[in-house]
């Protein structure tokens, strides 16, 4: 069974603002424990319709805009934002850092090597 248009917004905005109904949230003091908490939150990915998609688009103008990829112009906290992608024909948002870091490299003694 598909969700409907608004099923699917409903949950997209559950997810967006997901973080204000956390316990661990509502107790976090100082701003390094906003920075551990936040960063925790990237990757956290959902499934949108094309609708939310555009929305997205022309809400604001896109950062970092490359074929059917932006992030939000407004932020979440530090640099942490949200990803909007295209898939074929599906769309997704994601929590992202921009600029998009790099995944770390791991060596097989477990440690990221120098740079």
């Amino acid at each position: 069974m598909s969700s409907s248009a608004d099923q699917i917004r409903e949950k997209h905005y559950r997810q967006l603002n997901a973080y204000q109904d956390d316990l661990a949230y509502r107790v976090l003091e100082g701003y390094e424990e906003l920075v551990t908490y936040f960063a925790s939150t990237v990757g956290r990915r959902w499934e949108i319709d094309e609708a939310i998609y555009d929305e997205a688009l022309n809400i604001l103008p896109p950062l970092g805009w490359r074929g059917d990829t932006f992030y939000m112009r407004e932020f979440l906290f530090d640099d942490i934002t949200h990803k909007f992608s295209r898939e074929g024909d599906r769309y997704f948002c994601e929590v992202a850092h921009f600029p998009p870091r790099p995944a770390p490299r791991v060596t097989p003694g477990g440690r990221e090597p120098p740079i």
